[in-house]
């Protein structure tokens, strides 16, 4: 995974000479800018950091429903299909996830997604050390699904990826 966030710095890096009017323009109304899509990540992925640290600190117990939910597996492997790199039906960004809408994103914010992809890959060394196929964490956007650690770590680390495609595509059109 370390390597798929060090082509998340290379793929972002791309954007440093973008300027702020056209990180925050966007294609159509339905559509999000450049800066959107690098806050949507930064959004999605930081939901996860609580349940990360306690899992870290040897302080995570499971819910009684992230210990008996039949769906844990069926719920991660849809999700790493559906929510990763490779686009297949768009889906609907659930509310915990959506970025702030706004059209004053600075420049800054290609080079806060770089740090919060420092703070992620720390993260990810951390969990070198644990055995990540046994936790069972919730997801933040709903708290229905559960998924295995090890699975949601690959799902944000490929949706990151699909969204950064995607901001560069939107580059390319600019």
């Amino acid at each position: 995974m370390f390597v798929e966030i060090d082509e998340a710095i290379h793929m972002v890096s791309q954007l440093k000479d973008v300027s702020s009017e056209m990180l925050n323009k966007r294609l159509g109304e339905d559509q999000w800018s450049i800066a959107e899509c690098l806050h949507h990540i930064i959004t999605t992925n930081t939901t996860y950091f609580k349940q990360f640290d306690r899992i870290i600190k040897g302080r995570k117990e499971d819910t009684l429903w992230e210990s008996i939910n039949p769906f844990t597996e069926n719920f991660s492997k849809w999700l790493l299909k559906s929510a990763g790199r490779t686009v297949g039906k768009k889906m609907k960004t659930p509310s915990a996830f959506k970025p702030t809408f706004s059209s004053d994103f600075s420049v800054n914010v290609v080079d806060e997604f770089i740090q919060h992809q420092e703070v992620l890959k720390n993260y990810y060394k951390k969990f070198q050390a644990v055995k990540v196929e046994q936790f069972v964490i919730t997801s933040p956007a709903s708290g229905f699904i559960t998924l295995y650690l090890d699975y949601a770590l690959m799902i944000l680390t490929a949706h990151q990826l699909r969204h950064l495609d995607q901001a560069l595509r939107i580059k390319s059109s600019l």
